[in-house]
């Protein structure tokens, strides 16, 4: 099986409240494992950043609907890679916040600026996203029911 890793940041969009963030990891927590999809989604109130891995033709066709979803815009395609091996095989769409990751760890890769993954490339993207989803020492669990994001204020 040809397996890609594919990564996209993208700008959220005013339609994008907690509920809608709710949605999609609900949705992808119910999908991907039926597609043989993998990967973790990093939110932002203002980006998403999500790395995605499985059979080409899976990842891209759900890309080709990410695109299409009016929750988000400006998306930029970071990397399209060919992998030999997923690099977050348990995850069906594991979660990060950016509201809840040390400063310091964001810093590293943004010089003290803003958040903003747009400015990413695919090796500043990838290299976030491995620290972050490792960043308390224990990788993350993939999001489960129990477990999906609660609103703050």
């Amino acid at each position: 099986m040809d397996l890609v890793r594919l990564i996209y940041a993208s700008k959220v969009s005013a339609c994008c409240d907690f509920k809608a963030l709710h949605s999609i990891l609900t949705a992808s927590m119910r999908n991907n494992p039926k597609r043989g999809l993998t990967g973790v989604l990093c939110y932002d109130p203002q980006y998403f950043l999500q790395w995605l891995e499985g059979p080409v033709e899976e990842v891209h066709a759900l890309y080709s609907l990410i695109l299409q979803d009016a929750r988000h815009n400006g998306s930029l395609l970071l990397d399209n890679s060919p992998i030999r091996e997923r690099f977050f095989p348990d995850w069906a769409m594991a979660y990060l916040s950016t509201q809840v990751v040390d400063r310091k760890r964001i810093s590293e890769f943004t010089g003290g600026k803003n958040f903003n993954p747009l400015q990413f490339d695919a090796a500043t993207a990838s290299a976030f996203l491995i620290k972050l989803a490792h960043s308390k020492g224990q990788p993350l669990e993939s999001v489960s029911i129990n477990k999906l994001p609660e609103e703050t204020d």
